[in-house]
This record gives structure tokens, C-alpha cells and sequence, in this order.
């Protein structure tokens, strides 16, 4: 049966955009891809274990099905695998079973790996002259990847059985399944014929690498990072991954901007690079139009396969006072499928403007503003950062300013930051010192107070009266008194009653205040790579966001997260909590695997277009996480020590052209601090530069269960007070939005923040709420009452009660099962409020009929309710539940 909620699209654009998204680092001989009729030995227990995506909220989507390696391999006519080889892994795999870990997103990075000896590598030689060995890497939130053995380095029993498989075999080659970039030092070192990255493709994974090593698809993806030799080469190494202070003392020099500036021979493969089956001619003439670089292409297959080239343009601005990188990536475009001997012209173009630089400590003479330096401006293009050639050059004869900014988001605390000396053509690292905050913050936040909306009281005006332009959104928000405002400021989760069950957060009208109002609750769910339900239910997983980027394609991106879109409006779905757009500053951060690369044009693009697909069926894109979530190991503490210069260049310009475009109006902080502040408390991050410069309208919230704390202090989970002065909208989770512990109303109450402050955040929800699917889809059940989360609780009476439940046993009880009903679960656990227990609800026919979150009570009595209906069948319920975490469960039914 087919589930009419799935994209039908998808596959294909999925299993399209892995293909265009592998990335081809080797292929001596043109050993791939196979020929017909070829036999292979596959190695490697990741060949019969494809990961599919990362662990955490980025990667857990239920999907209808998915496609392996060694399963559409053996699928295939033209070429015949080693069983031999097959069976000796999985009997290896049955004896060493997958290490899931001890619960969420703890899988190891890595599996126990076969170790092949000569005897065995000797006979399958006999079979085939041609070995590939299947790399695994797992990747998620929570933890970073290890420096050493099976994380960034092979395991002795992966090093092991490749310099075996070298010995007996002409041919080696090697896939890598990783989310993550890895040392890579070995390929030459044993010199193996093919490498390939082919990342985590999601569902269609397996099809799209038989599609690679059969020929029928060329790869077409390109580096979105830059590999080194060592992972000590990465400028960020020495400043990464401390757990309470992280010092950016590279500065804006993050992947290649510091390879190719400073040291060019530490590097592998360069940012950009990619091989293909198709031999491309690329040339490339620039001239300068109406205050833009436009670059066209000419572009030719050479070759004897079909694929598509990238025209990559870089840029090289004077070094003048301020510094610069002698690379930057000013613009990018994908060449249309180019079967042989033929050829195409291609466009690009980026303004002048962009390549400016921003003074942070006003050595230009310019602080706080964005500046092109005098000098000559040098236009390099090509097919990645290192084969780039000189194409145009022009000069500015006067530094002018291109953007007027105010000192924002600045360090209070010194430190050194990486800076070029360049004589006689020789560079050489300096260090100068970061300029410090030189503003006084409290008195900027005092200062962006302004006159508040005049109480009123209630004037019978209701949210669909704002919808039909029969009032403003001022004259609704003048009904409320403050302290009923602040009930919008939560947000419930996970699985809150109020939206479709098994979904991350519900956030809106979660309180009877504003749901006799007509006001809807909006409901959003992970992730990055597809929607993931508590519940069970099925979607669709697409590549990761590191694939998407690969592929140098904006409009694969869009493709993928229209259909995403698709999916989520038939589920009840308003917003997608993702993408992920932090840089990739180290190549161990645990959740690089959802970001895009460690460039921020790359990024930016890929950005845009994603939040673009989802807007076709106005399903918000989240993006996330804002900013700086360059590390794991205790993310929600440590602080993220950068310039202001740095940041507007490198890792807030990730997120600024989504932001501008219009096509995004959620955005989730991150849950470190930056510069003594955490994310969710900044006024700097969400209003001067989010609002105040950006012109950002949409609203902000956090990442579940963050810390607060006001400027440089300690931090807690209780002063949300800073996260509303700040202008973070909306705090996630709450088990209550109705009853929900911190200072909010305390503050109010004694002028900390101001009528002013929350009457501003509450538009800023409600104006979304206005635009959202969500008011469309709850408009009738609140406009006719048919919503029981809109009556005051002593409408509603206990119908049935069981007093306590065994788990797996039928009971049919006496209300109307026509009608929605409360479910009301009363209960003990002994663990605190980061547990969380399901409580499945089966009807009559043993389906499945809802699902609650039960969190941790620390052994005091709590309550869970939610509004629900019976699928199939009679007043008939059965329960499931994990009897080891819970108990004491009683079940009210109320209408």
C-alpha cells in the first residue's frame, strides 16, 4: 500500500542529488567505473552496513524503506560480486553485532572491523583482480569525532586489511561512508587506485553508489572542505573542542582561506576538487558590469562519459591594512549533463561589494563598517581553489565603505588573531591583538525600548479577524494584558497534545487564552535530512546537508526540500527544524555531517535554496544552529571566544543571506555562548544584527532546553527573562505552556523587561501564525469548538478511569468514542525531566492509535494529558509502555 503522504519524487531527486553529490578523489587507470562483466571482492563490514545518515535529531527519520551497498550490488546483472568474501563478513557481523550504544545519538564513531589476512586476500584475488572496500564512519550530535583510531584515523584492522588487499590485488579502491571529512593520508601512502566520498545518501544511498561504480551516473560532487595531511594542519586544531573556552585565534582564516593563504602544502586535496569520468575543458573571460564581476565559461567534455563541470571563481583582495585571505569563493555554477564532444556556455556573476572586508577595530579608519580596501582586485576561475587562474584584475583607487554597521557581538576578553605579513611575495604568520566591546551593552538594550501598545481589554477581536483584514495585529495584541502574552513565549514538546502526535514541538496558541481566539498552535519536527516521528511514522531521507552542498548545485537543493515540504504539509508539519548552516570550522565537530562546507558563499547558497523548496507548500525552513556550534563536547556551556570580524565574515554570513532572502522566518539559536553570552540571551545576535541590520522578520527560538545568562555571568535554565530582553521569541520546551517554571512574569512585574519587550516578541509569533499552514488547518476545529484544549478544564468531565494500567492489556470503557476525548495519564518516574518514556496507545484493532512523552519526575507525581480520537473500532484501549522508567500509570478519560 502506498502512503499518500510521500513524495513520489523523491527517490529519484535523492538518489540524483547522491550522485551528484559523491565526490571523486582518485581514479588511476580508470579503474571506475566497472566494466561490464567485471567480478569484484567486496570488503569492509560498512558494505553490508550502509549508514544511511548520522545519529540525533539530524538523521532519525522512519523510512518506508532503504537501499544498501551490497543489496543493489547483488541486484546486479553486469558484474559478479565474491560470495565467498560475502559470507566470510556476514558471519563476522552475525558474531559482532552493531554497537547501538546506550541510547540517544551515543553510537561510536565506529564498528569492530574485520581484520583480512593474506590467506583470505590471496584466494579472493584468485576470484578478481579488483578489491573495494567499503570505509564506515558514524557521526551525531552530542559527541565529536576522536583524534585517533577509528575516528579521524583508520582502525589498525581498516589499515591492516587495505595494505593486504594492496599486496594481493591490481586493483584497490576505496569508498568512503562517512559524514565527515577523515585523514586520507593512506590513499597514496598505499597507493590505491580510486577513493570516492559518498557521504550519507539517505534512502536511496545504495542505489545512487550502484548508479557511480556501474557508470551509469558520473560523479559530479565537489570538496566542500578542504583535506589535510594531518588533522593537526587545520588552523582551529590547537583552539578546538575545550570545554569551557574556545579561542578563534585563526580568526577568518577557516579552511582553505588558510591553506591557500598560508601553507599550501599541508593540503591533500583542495577545497573545490573533484574528479569525474567525463574530461572537461573549462576556460573562463570576467568583465566588470554595472558594479558586478560577471565570469562566463566555456565548457567541453573531453571525455567518453557524460557529466557536469563546476565554474568556480575566486577572488583576491589587497592585503592593505586589514589582511586578507588570498583565496575567497566569490561565485559558482553547475554546467548542464554534457554527453561527449559537446559543449556549453555558462554565467555567473558576484558584486563588487562582497568582497569587502569588515573593520572591526577601525584600522581603516573605518570602524564597524565594511570596506574595500584600495589596491588591485585580482578574479581567479577554475575547477577548484587551487587550479583557479588569473582571469581579470581592476583597481580601487580610494577605500571606500560599502556598508555602515554599528559594533556588534564584540569580544570582552583579549586574545591574538592570525593575520598575513606578506614581503616579497613570502607570507609569514603574525598575530595582532582582537579589538574588544567598546559599547556599553545594558544602555543599547535600554535604548532600543519603545512606546508600548496601550492595554485595551478584551474587544471580542479574534485572530481571524486580523487574518481578514478586519483589524490589526496591534488592536488583537491590545487585548492581552503582559503576563497572557507571555503564555506564546513557550513552546511545548516533545509530542505536545496540541499538534500531530510523534512532532518535536507545538508552539502558538498552547493555552485556552488564545485558542478561543481563533489563534492556531504550530506544530514543527526534525530534520536536516527528512521528518522524523516519534510515532513510527514513515518519510522520505534525503542526502545530508554536507552531500547537498557537495554537489555545488543550488537547485538540487531546492528540488530535495520542495518535496521535503510536500511531505511535511500532509503531516500537519509547518516547520522543518533544519537545515543546519554552521561552518565546518574543525572536521570533527559532530554534527558537520548536517552543515554544508567550510566555505560561507557555498553555504549561503545552499542555504537560500533550501529554505526556497520549503516554501513552495509554506513550510518554514529553521535555520540553525545560530551561531557558532563548532563543537559537541559540552555545547550548551562553553563559550565561543571570536572577533566581530570573524564572525560577520565567516559564521554569522552563513546564516545572513537566508535571512535577508525573505524565504526564511524561523530561526533556532544554538546552545553555546559567544563572547560571554549565550545565543538564546543575546540582544546583540537576535536584535542588533538579526533585526536592526539584517531586517529579519520572522521569529527565533531556541534549541531545546537551552541555558540563559545575562552578559558574562553564570548561566541556568531559569532566567528566560534574558532570552525575551534579547528578542529569542520562543523557549523550547515546556512540559506547560500554562505552568512553566522561571522569572518571566517576575520580571515583567518589576520592570527587568518591559510591556514594550513582550508585546514585540508576541507579533513576532503571532505575525508567522498569521502566514503559517497552521492557521488553515486549525481554523474550523477552534472556530466551532470542536477543540478541547480551547475549554476552561471545568467544561470537562471525567468520563472512565483506570487506576492503574498493565502494560498489553484491552480496556473498553464508557464514553462517546465518536467524539475527541482527553487522554489524562497520571504518573511516577524516578529519573529528572531529560528522560523521556512513550506511552503508546493501541485501539481496538491493535494499531497504534497516539503516543505521549512521559519525562521524568524525579518519583513526584505528574500529569500528561492530550486531546485524542480512536482510529478504528469501539471505546476499546490498550496501552505499551517501558515499565522500567514509569509507573504508578493512571488513566483518566475526559470530555
Amino acid at each position: 500500500m502506498t502512503n499518500a503522504n510521500l513524495s513520489e519524487k523523491l527517490p529519484l531527486l535523492s538518489r540524483n542529488a547522491c550522485c551528484e553529490g559523491a565526490v571523486l578523489l582518485k581514479n588511476n587507470n580508470n579503474v571506475l567505473p566497472f566494466k561490464a562483466n567485471q567480478k569484484i571482492s567486496l570488503f569492509g563490514r560498512t558494505a553490508l552496513e550502509y549508514i544511511k545518515s548520522g545519529t540525533g535529531s539530524g538523521g532519525r527519520v522512519n523510512t518506508p524503506y532503504n537501499t544498501g551497498i551490497i543489496d543493489t550490488l547483488l541486484k546486479e546483472d553486469s558484474i559478479e560480486l565474491n560470495s565467498e568474501i560475502i559470507n566470510v563478513y556476514k558471519k563476522f557481523i552475525d558474531e559482532n553485532q552493531f554497537n547501538c550504544g546506550k541510547g540517544w545519538a551515543t553510537e561510536p564513531w565506529y564498528q569492530k572491523e574485520l581484520e583480512i589476512d593474506d590467506a583470505t586476500a590471496k584466494k579472493a584475488a584468485e576470484f578478481s583482480d579488483t578489491a573495494l572496500f567499503v570505509l564506515g564512519r558514524l557521526s551525531g550530535e552530542a559527541q565529536d569525532m576522536i583524534k585517533g583510531k577509528g575516528g579521524w584515523l583508520l582502525q589498525d584492522e581498516e589499515y591492516s586489511t587495505l595494505k593486504t588487499l594492496r599486496k594481493h590485488f591490481k586493483y584497490v579502491c576505496v569508498l568512503i561512508n562517512s559524514g565527515n571529512i577523515i585523514d586520507l593520508s593512506f590513499v597514496d601512502e598505499l597507493n590505491l587506485e580510486s577513493v570516492m566520498l559518498i557521504w550519507y545518501g539517505g534512502s536511496e544511498g545504495g542505489n545512487a553508489i550502484a548508479d557511480l561504480l556501474l557508470g551509469r551516473r558520473t560523479p559530479g560532487g565537489r570538496l566542500p572542505d578542504t583535506v589535510a595531511k594531518r588533522v593537526e594542519d587545520y588552523p582551529s586544531d590547537n583552539n578546538a573542542f575545550d570545554t569551557v573556552k574556545n579561542y578563534y585565534t585563526e580568526d577568518i582564516y577557516v579552511g582553505y582561506r588558510y591553506f591557500e593563504t598560508f601553507c599550501k602544502d599541508k593540503v591533500l586535496y583542495p577545497f573545490g576538487f573533484g574528479l569525474s569520468y567525463a574530461e572537461f575543458e573549462l576556460t573562463a573571460t570576467a568583465t566588470e558590469v554595472n558594479d558586478q564581476i560577471v565570469v562566463e565559461g566555456k565548457v567541453k567534455n573531453l571525455g567518453s562519459f557524460q557529466g557536469r563541470e563546476v565554474l568556480q571563481v575566486y577572488y583576491e583582495a589587497p592585503q592593505g591594512k586589514l589582511g586578507k585571505p588570498l583565496r575567497q569563493l566569490g561565485a559558482f555554477i553547475k554546467s548542464p549533463n554534457l554527453i561527449p564532444n559537446e559543449e556549453c556556455t555558462v554565467t555567473t556573476s558576484f558584486k563588487i561589494e562582497d568582497m569587502a572586508s569588515y573593520d572591526d577595530s577601525g584600522v581603516t579608519g573605518n570602524k564597524s563598517c565594511y570596506v574595500l580596501e584600495k589596491g588591485t582586485y585580482k578574479i581567479f576561475a577554475g575547477k577548484n581553489v587551487r587550479d583557479a587562474n588569473l582571469i581579470f584584475e581592476f583597481e580601487i583607487n580610494e577605500t571606500t565603505v560599502t556598508r555602515k554597521c554599528v559594533e556588534a557581538l564584540s569580544p570582552t576578553e583579549n586574545f591574538k588573531r592570525l593575520k598575513p605579513l606578506i614581503t616579497d611575495g613570502k607570507v609569514e604568520k603574525v598575530y595582532e591583538k582582537v579589538s574588544t566591546r567598546s559599547y556599553n551593552l545594558k544602555d543599547r538594550i535600554a535604548k532600543n525600548q519603545k512606546a508600548s501598545i496601550e492595554y485595551t481589554g478584551d474587544k471580542g477581536i479574534t485572530f481571524k479577524d486580523v487574518k481578514e483584514n478586519k483589524n490589526t495585529l496591534d488592536e488583537f495584541i491590545a487585548q492581552f494584558t503582559g503576563e497572557e502574552l507571555t503564555q506564546l513565549f513557550f513552546g511545548e514538546g516533545m509530542n505536545s497534545p496540541k499538534i500531530k502526535s510523534g512532532c518535536g514541538a507545538a508552539f502558538g496558541a498552547l493555552t485556552r487564552t488564545f485558542r478561543k481566539r481563533l489563534v492556531p498552535a504550530a506544530c514543527v519536527t526534525d530534520g536536516p535530512s527528512g521528518l522524523r516521528f516519534d510515532t513510527g511514522e514513515l518519510a522520505s531521507q534525503i542526502p545530508i546537508g554536507t552531500c547537498i552542498a557537495a554537489t555545488f548545485d543550488p537547485e538540487i537543493a531546492e528540488e530535495l526540500y520542495e518535496e521535503i515540504g510536500f511531505e511535511a504539509k500532509n503531516y500537519g508539519v509547518d516547520g522543518l527544524l533544519g537545515p543546519g548552516l554552521n561552518l565546518h570550522r574543525h572536521p570533527l565537530c559532530g554534527r558537520n555531517f548536517e552543515y554544508c562546507s567550510e566555505d560561507p558563499v557555498l553555504t549561503s547558497k545552499i542555504a537560500v535554496a533550501l529554505c526556497k523548496g520549503l516554501n513552495k507548500y509554506n513550510v518554514s525552513a529553521t535555520i540553525k544552529h545560530f551561531a557558532c556550534n563548532n563543537q559537541e563536547i559540552n555545547r550548551s556551556k562553553h563559550n565561543a571566544i571570536v572577533s566581530e570580524r570573524a564572525l560577520r565574515e565567516c559564521y554569522l554570513k552563513c546564516f545572513e543571506e537566508a535571512a535577508k532572502s525573505g524565504e526564511c522566518d524561523m530561526i533556532m539559536t544554538s546552545y553555546n555562548q559567544i563572547n560571554g553570552i549565550h545565543t538564546s540571551s543575546s540582544f546583540d545576535l537576535n536584535t542588533t544584527i538579526l533585526r536592526d541590520e539584517w531586517g529579519y522578520k520572522g521569529f527565533v527560538m531556541t534549541d531545546w532546553w537551552p541555558l540563559f545568562n545575562e552578559d558574562n555571568n553564570d548561566d541556568d535554565n531559569v532566567s528566560k527573562s534574558f532570552m525575551v530582553r534579547a528578542q529569542n521569541d520562543i523557549n523550547m520546551v515546556v512540559n506547560n505552556a500554562e505552568g512553566h517554571d522561571d522569572d518571566v512574569l517576575d520580571a515583567l512585574n518589576n520592570g527587568s523587561i518591559t510591556l514594550y519587550e513582550v508585546q514585540r516578541n508576541a507579533k513576532n509569533v503571532l505575525r508567522y501564525l498569521l502566514k503559517s499552514n497552521a492557521y488553515e488547518r486549525n481554523i474550523e476545529s477552534l472556530k466551532y469548538g470542536d477543540d478541547i484544549f480551547s475549554k476552561d478544564k471545568s467544561e470537562l468531565k471525567v468520563m472512565a478511569t483506570i487506576e492503574k494500567i498493565e502494560k498489553g492489556k484491552q480496556y473498553t470503557l464508557d464514553f462517546d468514542a465518536k467524539k475527541p476525548f482527553v487522554l489524562r495519564v497520571t504518573y511516577t518516574a524516578d529519573r529528572g525531566f531529560d528522560m523521556q518514556s512513550y506511552l503508546d496507545v493501541f485501539d481496538s484493532t491493535g494499531k497504534k492509535n497516539d503516543l505521549l512523552i512521559l519525562t521524568g519526575t524525579k518519583n513526584c507525581e505528574s500529569i500528561s494529558e492530550r486531546e485524542t480520537r480512536i482510529i478504528n473500532g469501539e471505546n476499546t484501549l490498550s496501552f505499551g509502555y517501558n515499565e522500567k522508567e514509569i509507573d504508578n500509570i493512571k488513566i483518566d478519560i475526559l470530555q
